[in-house]
């Protein structure tokens, strides 16, 4: 039996459910995933506030009738995408949006 990641099944995961793109600001609590978006097909646009990344997320699947995936860290970066998640499910957008996050080594 193959092993992998946490962070590659979720890469496969959204593979399966026809995510090309994602769109956020990259922290270290998503490099496990984000290293294996590429080789799934899912292509990141980097952001530089969590809601433009969700508004441009809501823009994508307008346009293309698609879903896609917004990442945030948790904490300001979740509260930051709130006003873009409430238009988009207001509007009736698909969006996927993930807030990650790595908890401390045990010492």
């Amino acid at each position: 039996m193959t092993e992998i990641t946490v962070g590659e099944l979720l890469a496969r995961c959204l593979q399966a459910e026809g995510i090309e793109m994602m769109f956020g600001i990259i922290d270290g609590a998503h490099i496990p995933f984000t290293v294996h978006a590429p080789k799934y097909g899912i292509r990141h646009v980097n952001c530089r506030h969590e809601e433009g990344a969700v508004h441009l997320a809501e823009g994508y699947s307008r346009t293309n009738g698609k879903p896609s995936v917004v990442i945030a860290s948790p904490g300001p970066g979740g509260a930051n995408m709130l006003a873009g998640i409430s238009s988009a499910h207001a509007e009736g957008h698909p969006d996927h949006c993930n807030c990650m996050y790595s908890p401390p080594p045990h010492h």
